[in-house]
Parts: structure tokens; sequence; C-alpha cells
């Protein structure tokens, strides 16, 4: 159901969370960023999905009974798990019952960050009767009046309460952006103003999913200007550059010639940049644009950008594949300079 794993999600933040650890009860000043991050993406991917997304109540549980010989713990579950259903944050509660029963709930949650499980979704989940929990759940379509009190296909499962506003929050930006694509354009200015890493996760996932063809403009827009963004890391970097690329390339629903002017003149400024990471990405995807006949740089081209562009294209000519470099080489080395 997810274009990317949940493994790849530790290559998305600068701070990621070691595998095999704990880190329940994070507090605000020993946050766990990699934890957070991770929670945003599964979001990302389960809201794109379209999946239902409740805060209840754990009322009881009943642990099965572990029999050395017969039972493998990965198979063991929960029964007689009951959760009262205090809040819809996504989803048409209409005819949903206020108490939901939880089927096939692990016994054993993960404690390794990746894993793929039944388990994983659970991951560093306090399970206890009294506490609350936050389920992202697959609704069951069959039309089974029953199946409107079980839950039984989780995509992501919080105890952590600290998170629920940030949670809350995404749910109803990712509601906004479905009613208007272009409220994405703030997005990039709101990762400063967020103090975990829940929004960050759930941004970058949401633009790996979304196939916005219509909407390639902002997607385009945004893309570049998340790509050197500090939240992210120089994998999750080039991760958007395949976004943007996607974007930009988009023959049947072609950006604007507004879109290409601003994407190119954030494109040319980040290849400028002293980041030798960031202008590399910037300089491939300038390449590969140009090679396409997209692209006309020479109007963001100064003397000074040009002669900046051409050092970190030469210092980086080595390490890197570009595609469409002849095109490329010709407008920002108009004299012929010799490059290799």
């Amino acid at each position: 159901m997810c274009a990317m794993s949940a493994a790849s999600a530790k290559d998305i933040t600068r701070n990621t969370f070691e595998r095999n650890t704990q880190a329940r009860g994070v507090s605000s000043e020993n946050r766990n960023s990699g934890y957070e991050s991770w929670v945003g993406e599964r979001l990302g991917h389960c809201l794109v999905d379209k999946c239902t997304v409740i805060i209840g109540t754990l009322q009881q549980a009943v642990r099965p009974e572990e029999r050395a010989e017969s039972s493998n713990a990965l198979d063991l579950s929960y029964s007689g798990v009951t959760l009262t259903v205090d809040e819809w944050l996504i989803g048409d509660p209409r005819h949903w019952n206020p108490e939901l029963e939880l089927d096939k709930v692990p016994v054993l949650m993960s404690a390794v960050y990746g894993s793929e499980f039944r388990g994983a979704v659970w991951r560093d989940v306090d399970f206890k009767v009294g506490g609350q929990l936050l389920i992202v759940f697959y609704p069951n379509s069959s039309g089974d009046e029953q199946s409107l009190a079980r839950v039984d296909k989780y995509c992501l499962v919080v105890s952590n309460t600290q998170l629920f506003p940030s949670i809350r929050n995404v749910v109803s930006k990712h509601i906004l952006y479905q009613m208007n694509a272009e409220e994405i354009l703030d997005a990039p200015k709101l990762l400063d103003a967020q103090t975990d890493s829940v929004f960050s996760g759930y941004l970058f996932s949401y633009l790996w999913t979304i196939r916005r063809h219509n909407h390639a403009d902002a997607d385009a827009i945004v893309s570049s200007q998340l790509i050197g963004n500090k939240h992210f890391s120089e994998a999750g970097w080039r991760m958007l550059e395949i976004t943007l690329l996607r974007a930009m390339t988009n023959t049947d629903f072609p950006v604007s010639e507004t879109t290409s002017s601003k994407v190119t003149e954030t494109l040319v400024n980040a290849g400028c940049s002293d980041n030798l990471a960031l202008a590399k990405i910037a300089i491939r995807v300038l390449a590969r644009l140009s090679g396409a006949d997209q692209e006309n740089l020479k109007p963001f081209l100064t003397e000074r950008r040009r002669q900046k562009l051409l050092k970190n294209y030469k210092a980086l000519l080595n390490f890197m594949d570009v595609q469409g470099q002849a095109a490329f080489e010709s407008q920002i080395n108009p004299g012929g300079e010799k490059l290799r």
C-alpha cells in the first residue's frame, strides 16, 4: 500500500533513533526526533491511502497464555480487546459503534526500527488498560455491518499523548491540502515553526507518495524549496529531487512558465551554494531539465552566478552522473573552457 518502505524513513531526517532502543514517555527535553519523523512518515502514507484516524481509551485486553512448545511469539495476539472512541480525527464515524473491538493486536510489538512484521506499526506503544491510543487503520469496505464494530488492519498506533496535538495538526493540514492544493506552498515556512518532527515526516512522505498530476506547479515549487532544508538529510534531498523532476517533466500536466522560473531561480541559487551536497543535486536537476530543452538558464545567470556554478560543476563532475550535460555546459561555459 505504501510507495516507500518504513525502513527508508530513517534517512529522512538528520536525527534518527537507533535500532533496538525504546523511547517511551519522551519528554519535550528528551525528544526522539527519529521516532517522531517515522510517525509522520507513516501518517503521510496512511492519509494518502485514505485511512481513518481515531483516539480512544483502552478498556480491556486479555494476554494469551504462551506455550513455548507450540506458540510462536510473533503470532500471538491479545483477545477481548475493546476501545472506547473519544475522538474521530478523520474518517466517517457514521454507523460505527462508540466501542470498538481491536482484533489481531500483537503481543510482541516492535522494538526494532524499520521492522516489517505485523507488530512494527505498534512501535513503542505502551499498551495498558485505561491508556489512550491513537489508531490509524484501514476501514473494512465490505459493507458488512459487523465490521463497523471491529478493527483489524492497522497502519499506525501511537500511545505517546504528547504527539497527539502534532498528529491532529498534520491531519488538519492534510485535509486542507486536499481541499486546496495551493495551501501546500506555505509548508516550507511551517517546518521551522514545529517543535517536533512529525510534520516534516508527513510532508516528505506526502510529496513522495501523492500523485497530484493536475497540481504539478505547487508540488514543483515546494519540492525545490525543500531540497537543502535543514529538517531533511542529504538522502532526503535526493528523494525530493525525484519528486521535483517528476513534477517538472510531467508532459500531461506541464508546469506554468511562472513556476518554471521560480524553480529555476531556486535551483540556480542552490547550485551556487558552498554546500557541495546541495549544489550537486541542484546542478543535476538543472542539467536534466536543460537537456530536455525545458530550461533556459541564461536569464538567471549573472556573471558571478555563472562562475560559481561553473566552479561547483567542475568540482563535482567526477562525483555525479549528469544527464543533459552538453546543453547545461553550453550555458554555464559559453567560452568553451576545458572542464575535464
